[in-house]
């Protein structure tokens, strides 16, 4: 009898949570747009859900973001979703 024992090794499938999980409020807009665009998804849902934002899973979340962030890379994602409290 032979066992074969599969892992998952991250960046080649499964779940790789890895990247969305380390963008915080506390990330800048730089560091959020450097990820891939379901990443960002991802962790757009999760920040807006944290913080509390009404309808944390609609688009317009993500899109607003990223247009904001494409002008502000400096801006924390945190202070982004905190102007709309």
């Amino acid at each position: 009898m032979i066992a074969l024992t599969l892992a998952t090794v991250a960046g080649c499938g499964g779940d790789d949570t890895t990247a969305t999980a380390a963008i915080s409020t506390a990330s800048f807009c730089d560091d959020f747009m450097k990820q891939a665009p379901a990443d960002r998804q991802s962790a757009t849902v999760r920040i807006a859900t944290e913080m509390g934002m009404q309808n944390p899973t609609s688009p317009e979340w993500l899109s607003t973001l990223e247009g904001r962030c494409s002008a502000a890379p400096d801006l924390k994602l945190g202070d982004f979703f905190n102007h709309f409290k």
